[in-house]
């Protein structure tokens, strides 16, 4: 769930949802009548808030905790397993971002996206980032 929104989008919601309650607190402040009416709307917005800020929380731990490499081989060949005579998965280009999930010696087990996984040797990519 938190994959299909980016790491701005989830920072729009929960601010908004956050800014949008301090202005309901503020109109209490201003208008004491409004209190009975809006106590429902306030106390939904402010749950609301929170599980937002929590999903935001989330998506940068997600984001931050990922390793990537970037290719730098003119056409790197991922293969289905970490040896040169393993068949070929597919190919990429120079510059493609790869997210790392497994290391075995001088093998990166990479993906573009869940359906495309394989190994890459080390030295076609820029060293992960840690």
């Amino acid at each position: 769930m938190l994959g299909k929104l980016t790491l701005n989008e989830w920072t729009l919601l929960a601010s908004g949802s956050v800014w949008f309650w301090f202005l309901l607190l503020a109109g209490l402040q201003y208008e004491a009548a409004w209190k009975r009416s809006l106590r429902g709307l306030l106390n939904g917005l402010a749950v609301a808030s929170i599980a937002l800020c929590g999903c935001l929380a989330a998506a940068l731990y997600e984001n931050r905790a990922v390793e990537t490499a970037v290719v730098i081989a003119p056409e790197a060949v991922v293969r289905r397993g970490p040896l040169e005579e393993s068949q070929n998965a597919f190919a990429l280009h120079d510059g493609a971002e790869l997210r790392v999930l497994d290391r075995k010696d001088d093998w990166l087990l990479v993906t573009t996206d869940p359906r495309r996984t394989g190994w890459l040797r080390r030295d076609q990519v820029l060293p992960p980032a840690r």
